[in-house]
């Protein structure tokens, strides 16, 4: 896997990449895009109330939450926070 370098991000850095259409609400950022079994690593950015629904991983989906609080059935996350959520 390639070695990524994150200096910059996590203090606001990601605003200044270039975004591009996900899904209704939400642009992404792909730092490393896999294939189907193949991780791939990105930066989502959400309008308020935009969401995703249920859906399932093939691998382990991690999250880390730069702005604003991520919520799930689990509860909300602020800034800071990491979610890892298992296989499924």
């Amino acid at each position: 896997m390639p070695n990524f370098a994150f200096a910059g991000l996590l203090d606001g850095g990601w605003r200044d990449l270039a975004f591009e259409y996900f899904r209704d609400g939400i642009s992404v950022h792909w730092l490393l895009k896999g294939g189907p079994v193949e991780p791939s690593v990105a930066i989502l950015k959400y309008r308020s109330g935009a969401s995703v629904p249920r859906h399932r991983h093939v691998g382990l989906e991690t999250i880390v939450v730069l702005e604003g609080t991520q919520s799930d059935e689990n509860g909300d996350y602020p800034v800071g926070s990491v979610i890892l959520n298992p296989v499924g």
